[in-house]
């Protein structure tokens, strides 16, 4: 009976350090640096963006596949998106998965989950991270504000100039443990990256 005491006793013990080793790894997130590494295949509506980009002749008003999508209250954006991440600490950066969130100028347009282990590397380590995109973005492009942003960022004819900015910011939650036993971190850890036209023409191109 002692014996059975003391091996769950060892048990509790040896979960419990697992834990805190796995807290103090996702912790270091917090410390790392990240950055949009590059953009493959991004399309809105089925229309490529770095040809729109390029051409700076998109329209809302006059894109037929665009036009549906407001009707029908759906106008797709797809691709993916490289996440860089670096480790300047002196500790191994790990988690199990993590949430995350896209957002233009504040506004929420794409939200999902890793859900497979991210390690990075101590001191100076980097990794980066496939994140794809798949989103409904009526909700975005059908507020004024937000619309005129993206058509400026973009280059609707008439917008403004190829260094006027606009911000993206992608949020990250990590968690810990698996399956049932997954515990999230409290709070978002966020990344904001200021854009122009130019910068979005280089990053897509990558």
């Amino acid at each position: 009976m002692r014996r059975l005491v003391l091996f769950f006793l060892g048990s509790l013990f040896l979960a419990g350090c697992n834990v805190n080793s796995q807290l103090e790894e996702a912790r270091v997130f917090e410390k790392c640096t990240y950055e949009l590494a590059s953009a493959d295949s991004v399309y809105i509506s089925g229309l490529n963006l770095l040809q729109i980009i390029k051409t700076k002749e998109f329209d809302l008003s006059s894109t037929p596949r665009v036009a549906m999508g407001f009707l029908n209250r759906n106008i797709p954006l797809s691709g993916k998106i490289n996440l860089r991440i670096k480790n300047p600490t002196a500790k191994t950066a790990a988690i199990n998965s993590f949430d995350y969130m896209v957002l233009f100028e504040g506004k929420e347009f794409l939200k999902g989950i890793i859900n497979h282990p991210v390690r990075v590397d101590a001191n100076g380590g980097s990794t980066v991270v496939p994140i794809d995109l798949n989103a409904n973005i009526f909700n975005l492009v059908s507020e004024n504000q937000s619309r005129s942003k993206l058509m400026n960022l973009i280059g609707a004819p008439g917008s403004g100039a190829d260094t006027e900015e606009s911000l993206i910011s992608f949020k990250i939650r990590p968690s810990i443990g698996k399956g049932a036993n997954a515990s999230k971190l409290p709070g978002y850890i966020t990344i904001d990256k200021k854009v122009t036209r130019k910068l979005l023409t280089a990053f897509i191109s990558k």
